[in-house]
């Protein structure tokens, strides 16, 4: 079995493995969905609807 130029068979190589990177994907996916929400929080237009209900209640539900 050869050996590399750093002396062991077992060495790891200096790139971020494939875990590291998917992490990084995600956290940077997490940050940009919560950076959209605060930005659609700040400027979006959250205006509650405004209408009327009028519902009658028959007096006999109240026992007197």
């Amino acid at each position: 079995m050869a050996r590399n130029r750093r002396g062991s068979v077992f060495a790891q190589s200096s790139s971020p493995g494939v875990g590291t990177r998917l992490l990084q994907i995600v956290l940077v996916l997490v940050l940009l969905v919560i950076g959209g929400g605060v930005v659609y929080l700040g400027f979006g237009d959250l205006d509650p609807r405004r209408e009327v209900v009028e519902k009658e209640v028959d007096d006999s539900r109240f026992g007197q």
